[in-house]
């Protein structure tokens, strides 16, 4: 399993999953894309591929088209098959340039097709021209983050910020329940702690869910809990992030759905 390997930063980075089951090349492609400024997450294997697709939603994935196992075409069939990850450019990088291989990476639904070795530009162009659509449409939106660490509300804030988001922090679910009765423009997204003074987020959760005006924003529980995902499970919400938080994780997260 490959790990991260972050860029430099960029108003809005974003991330690409790079599925390369050669060593050297994988570093070669992730240092490249990560020295343009994008996020990158690998994957050496289809299945792992498709996994990590799901569980990260990357804004776009770089596919090689020979892989042991599932390979880079049965990969890519299986996310455009999968509403949840349908709508994610792939490149598919390969070494073979018949017109058999050419027709059945079209086929596998890959939205470019580039022959390797490929330029550093080529690749890098082809990249930013799927990725544009996403980057052109972050516009941005107000989210609420209920946290009771100031620590953590003022760090989280503070890369929301960056990245061209309105914050606006309650240190409690009471808090922000208030927030959200008063204000004319609800947040489009709410970031929710669990374990909170006064009112903690089953009891907001609770309260959220009996107002017909608030239920349909969508949720994402911070947590370091251990059971985070049966937290999650109980309180209906639309996802849950483990902390200590990854940050293009986090950021990906968000994106999904605001």
């Amino acid at each position: 399993m490959h790990t991260m390997a972050n860029g430099a930063p960029t108003s809005r980075q974003c991330l690409v999953l790079l599925v390369e089951d050669s060593a050297e090349c994988y570093e070669l492609y992730s240092e490249v894309l990560a020295g343009a400024g994008y996020a990158v997450v690998g994957a050496d294997n289809g299945e792992h591929a498709y996994e990590l697709a799901i569980s990260m939603s990357p804004d776009l994935i770089v596919m090689d088209y020979e892989l042991k196992g599932v390979d880079g075409c049965e990969a890519t069939h299986r996310l455009k098959s999968d509403s949840r990850t349908a709508d994610i450019p792939v490149v598919m990088l390969t070494g073979h340039v018949s017109r058999r291989h050419y027709e059945r990476a079209k086929e596998s639904g890959c939205d470019a097709f580039i022959a390797k070795p490929c330029s550093i530009d080529a690749l890098l162009d082809e990249v930013k021209r799927h990725m544009q659509p996403t980057i052109d449409s972050h516009a941005g939106g107000t989210v609420l983050l209920v946290e009771d660490d100031d620590d953590i509300r003022n760090s989280i804030s503070t890369i929301l910020q960056e990245e061209g988001f309105q914050v606006i922090g309650a240190s409690d679910g009471g808090a922000a329940l208030r927030y959200l009765r008063e204000t004319d423009a609800p947040p489009r997204l709410i970031l929710l702690d669990l374990m909170m003074p006064v009112m903690d987020g089953w009891a907001f959760r609770a309260a959220q869910l009996d107002d017909d005006r608030l239920a349909a924003i969508p949720v994402v529980i911070l947590s370091a809990a251990t059971d985070v995902r049966r937290h999650a499970a109980q309180l209906r919400v639309n996802e849950y992030l483990i902390k200590p938080l990854d940050v293009p994780l986090l950021l990906n997260t968000i994106e999904r759905h605001i």
